[in-house]
């Protein structure tokens, strides 16, 4: 009620939670972050502590039967479609009962499949060309590509000992098929580096011999990137799975986005 009466324009207030036995044991404190649509769409993470605006469920039609076991996490997918005034309270304000066979225990796995369903819904009605994918105790949405803009991948950086290494990694393990890496160096760095690739028509060597400034690097690899989209990587990092590159492009599906971050 505070936190209403400080934001009256909030349409949907949830708050942070844990799990309680029978005995009174409290545990698994799970402190959320503010609001998320993406963590939304991996799993019902705002609760079953709740509050709605009375006129926007009742103008979605409330509860739909369809999804029983699951209605609140549809609910909250068509609820928070149609509005981002969204309030989080910091505070565990709900202890959630462990009971034999209860969700809270783990037990209700036909939960799952309802679960998946109202997801499944959801990525259907915003019109996403992308599939649901059902893991052990989260979904994901993964989003299929329409098309294959170019890619910057911008690396600034003066140590030798971690950008052989990087650049190998994003050379072999990288599989999305249109790509750059513009590395942002000092003169004597950029030699050895043009040394192991200069036949390697997809990494660039831009010459930078001021003093070390991360965001100056950056500013001068953006100027000479051809990319629609450009990616910041330090140096220090390696790639993992082949399609590292397609699963941060695909969430530009969505209207709202325009950066993305693992």
């Amino acid at each position: 009620a505070k936190l209403l009466n400080e934001n009256p324009r909030c349409d949907m207030v949830y708050s942070d939670e844990d799990k309680i036995e029978i005995g009174g044991r409290r545990h698994s404190q799970y402190f959320k972050p503010d609001w998320s649509p993406d963590l939304l769409q991996s799993s019902m993470y705002t609760g079953h502590l709740t509050v709605y605006k009375r006129d926007i469920v009742q103008s979605l039609g409330g509860f739909r039967s369809e999804f029983d076991s699951c209605q609140d996490y549809d609910l909250a997918l068509r609820v928070t479609e149609v509005t981002n005034r969204i309030g989080h309270i910091p505070k565990v304000l709900y202890h959630w009962q462990v009971l034999p066979g209860s969700a809270a225990a783990g037990d209700k796995l036909f939960a799952r499949a309802s679960n998946i369903a109202a997801l499944a819904s959801a990525v259907k009605r915003r019109g996403y060309n992308a599939e649901v994918l059902e893991y052990p105790f989260v979904n994901r949405v993964k989003f299929n590509l329409q098309e294959y803009p170019l890619v910057s991948i911008i690396i600034p950086t003066d140590r030798e000992q971690n950008i052989f290494p990087c650049l190998e990694s994003l050379l072999r393990k990288t599989g999305y098929p249109i790509f750059e890496i513009v590395v942002v160096t000092n003169t004597s760095l950029a030699a050895r580096i043009r040394e192991v690739y200069g036949s390697d028509s997809r990494v660039h060597v831009v010459r930078f011999d001021a003093p070390f400034n991360f965001s100056a690097k950056c500013n001068r690899g953006a100027r000479e990137a051809k990319g629609e989209h450009v990616l910041f990587l330090n140096d220090d990092i390696e790639a993992l799975d082949k399609a590292w590159i397609e699963c941060m492009l695909g969430y530009f599906q969505q209207d709202e986005v325009g950066a993305i971050s693992p």
